[in-house]
């Protein structure tokens, strides 16, 4: 009887290890594209929304811009 307890006790151990396991990975990944370095440009003047595809172009002729 002693044994089969003992051996309840590890398995219940080591899934609680597994658990925090995968709770610690759901709370540290991050879920979704990048959020960092992104540039948003709201509200912007008549003549920039008129010169966008120059604007976009210009902006892409930088290496560090991946999309625009």
């Amino acid at each position: 009887m002693l044994v089969i307890q003992y051996a309840i006790v590890i398995f219940i151990v080591i899934i609680s290890f597994g658990i925090s396991k995968q709770l610690n990975l759901i709370k540290t990944t991050q879920v979704g594209g990048k959020t960092e370095n992104i540039l948003v440009m709201e509200e912007q003047p008549d003549d920039v929304k008129e010169r966008y595809e120059l604007l976009k172009t210009e902006l892409l002729k930088h290496p560090e811009i991946e999309q625009a």
